[in-house]
């Protein structure tokens, strides 16, 4: 499939922001859309403000290099990275229902399918593929709004109903962040009486891997600090006696092990600077490495028809 082996600038009619290109695709060569497969939806931070003037799609191409990574992975993978708008924050809102995730999800999938085919496709093609999706949400920076938005719909039952394998943040650990905020409200938030995960936030990390990395000095240390105490808590209550049986938490220092079902890693110093967090070694190919399953290599390339 030489017209997939590179990224490919699109134009997705399910985002609000209209400037094309408004997404960034991908899909490794070699892609099987009739096998499992991950989508990796990458949600950038504010990247397009006029002191840096980076520019959020080729800032996924040169800096955090996604296509790359993805291929270096040896994953079934393809890249959905929408164009977001930073008018305030990064939009959170074509992720705020489950409705509006799943056609971002499907129009970035057939747009990859009918170049994939060199041309239009039946909906019926499209609808199977997206059987056999299985969602990865990556956050960037200020990314962690839609991230945050994203998760909080793909915990409410539906479309991609237990076909989240997890999430990452990179260098966006915030309070408001869903594993940390749990969707609650602001008007009900007590940041000092926060002893426990939330419940929605406790059955997200229960039903997937979570994966956190933060560059050396970044300001999310702290809170990186309170989400570790709240997840050893939380550990310690899962072996105590008489505790409800479920998805027991692991803690990790550093991505090793296959990564499952209440796997939650956090990893420090994973590169000197704020832009190279998701880039720089090959931070976000290690993390899909240890994603069980997916791997391309155990099924060959699909005919294109």
């Amino acid at each position: 499939m030489p017209a997939l082996d590179r990224a490919l600038p699109a134009r997705l009619d399910s985002l609000p922001w209209k400037p094309p290109p408004n997404a960034l695709l991908y899909a490794v060569p070699g892609w099987g859309p009739t096998a499992d497969f991950l989508v990796v939806l990458f949600l950038h931070g504010l990247e397009a403000n006029a002191v840096e003037k980076w520019e959020p799609l080729a800032n996924m191409e040169k800096h955090h290099r996604l296509p790359a990574q993805l291929k270096a992975s040896g994953k079934n993978v393809v890249l959905i990275g929408p164009r977001l708008s930073t008018q305030g924050g990064v939009d959170p809102a074509p992720f705020s229902t489950l409705k509006k995730l799943d056609a971002v999800v499907t129009d970035g999938l057939t747009t990859l399918l009918a170049a994939r085919a060199g041309g239009e496709l039946d909906a019926a093609s499209v609808t199977a593929a997206r059987g056999r999706a299985w969602l990865l949400p990556v956050g960037f920076s200020g990314g962690y709004t839609p991230w945050t938005a994203a998760m909080a719909s793909l915990s409410k039952p539906g479309l991609f109903e237990n076909r989240v394998v997890g999430g990452a943040l990179f260098d966006c650990l915030y309070w408001d962040s869903f594993v940390l905020d749990g969707g609650v409200p602001p008007g009900q938030r007590k940041r000092a009486a926060r002893t426990a995960l939330s419940a929605p936030a406790l059955a997200a990390l229960r039903a997937g891997f979570f994966a956190a990395f933060r560059t050396t000095g970044n300001e999310t240390g702290p809170n990186t600090e309170v989400f570790r105490k709240l997840v050893t808590t939380q550990i310690a209550a899962d072996k105590k006696p008489g505790a409800a049986a479920a998805t027991p938490l692991t803690l990790a220092a550093k991505l090793a092990d296959a990564l499952g079902a209440g796997s939650v890693v956090l990893e420090e110093g994973v590169a000197p600077a704020h832009i190279q967090a998701v880039g720089k070694a090959d931070n976000l190919a290690r993390l899909l490495r240890c994603v069980p399953g997916f791997d391309l290599a155990t099924h060959p390339p699909t005919p294109v028809a």
